[in-house]
């Protein structure tokens, strides 16, 4: 837990902008927090919460490749967590195109639903593997 907190310090220090780039050199600020969301990354590979902060921070910043990787390989990472789960089929839900037609809708489901499946399996191996 101290090496959380020790992370978390670092990106929030990194969000404060103590350098003052924010207004100077948007892309250079953003750069430097992912670079440290990814460093972190390596540190706290099972912690879901660090992944889902970073593709938070980069979904509300325009960097969505940026923030749809820190989901994928987050989720790869912890196929159990179901906050990353209800992220990544909330992701899909917001960028599946709305296309007309009876196909498109179930196109559209298979991609919010896919998520969800993952997490369950995951989940339900782990209460194989208990019993």
């Amino acid at each position: 837990m101290k090496q959380v907190d020790l992370w978390k310090k670092w990106i929030q220090w990194e969000k404060d902008d103590p350098l003052v780039l924010k207004e100077e050199d948007l892309a250079a600020y953003k750069a430097r927090i992912v670079y440290v969301y990814k460093q972190a990354s390596m540190a706290l590979r099972f912690w879901p919460e660090l992944w889902f902060d970073a593709a938070e921070f980069c979904f509300q910043n325009g960097l969505e490749s940026d923030g749809n990787e820190f989901l994928t390989q987050g989720f790869a990472a912890n196929p159990e967590s179901c906050l990353l789960a209800f992220k990544r089929a909330d992701r899909n839900e917001l960028t599946t195109a709305n296309e007309e037609g009876e196909g498109s809708l179930k196109r559209r489901g298979d991609a919010v639903r896919e998520p969800y499946d993952k997490v369950l399996n995951a989940l339900y191996d782990l209460i194989n593997k208990a019993k």
